[in-house]
């Protein structure tokens, strides 16, 4: 694979995490291309940030553990900071939901995080949400990932691999990131001065909303 000459078209977090992977793997001629000019200005700059292994698909959920164990215990090398913040994830059940999520429930590495909030709870945790309380769950290790972190870490070992980056900024190793919205509240963040609260109504609160219709889910600041 050493031999070959790979390019990838899109910046975000996708194509950095398949330079990474590549690279982990030995493939030295890879180049990233961007047309924007800064890498991760579209979805990944515009993500919630949120991770959230419950999807009621088993394949899907099997890659979304994968990806829970990447974010809690890192390469060595990978990022400087932690990537995830498990400040606990709420999830307001439909009826349709309840069997799925109980399966689900038991593929978690501790399923015992994995539990029904008491009478009241929801409303102490989130007091602008004014809808119904019954059949709430926390998620206790899981909650806001530092995308910024994440993507800069793939990026720095795609390059370490002898990938390079080519964008609308012209060539060069992999060019400005563009900020994202999950790092605002991250510690990566805050090492780099950053505050935005005004930005997001619920950084003061919650960092996210309880959905309507099948399973819903926010953020709590435990």
């Amino acid at each position: 694979m050493s031999e070959q000459n790979i390019l990838i078209i899109g910046g975000g977090i996708a194509g950095a995490a398949t330079a990474w992977h590549l690279a982990q793997r030995g493939a030295a001629g890879v180049t990233l291309l961007e047309r924007e000019h800064s890498l991760g200005a579209h979805a990944t700059s515009q993500n919630a940030a949120i991770l959230r292994t419950f999807t009621g698909d088993l394949a899907t959920t099997a890659l979304a553990h994968e990806t829970a164990e990447l974010l809690s215990s890192p390469p060595d090398g990978f990022t400087e900071v932690s990537l995830l913040d498990p400040k606990g994830l709420i999830l307001r059940l439909g009826p349709e939901d309840k069997e799925k999520f109980m399966a689900w429930r038991e593929t978690k590495p501790k399923p015992e995080l994995v539990r029904a909030l008491e009478e009241g709870e929801l409303s102490q945790r989130f007091p602008i949400y004014s809808g119904p309380t019954d059949n709430a769950w926390c998620v206790e290790d899981e909650g806001e990932i530092d995308v910024a972190a994440l993507l800069e870490g793939y990026l720095r070992g795609a390059r370490a691999g002898g990938g390079r980056g080519e964008s609308g900024a012209g060539d060069g190793a992999c060019p400005h990131i563009a900020g994202q919205r999950s790092a605002f509240h991250g510690s990566h963040a805050a090492a780099h001065g950053a505050d935005i609260r005004e930005q997001n109504f619920s950084a003061s609160c919650c960092s996210g909303v309880l959905r309507r219709g099948g399973a819903r889910g926010a953020q709590a600041h435990g």
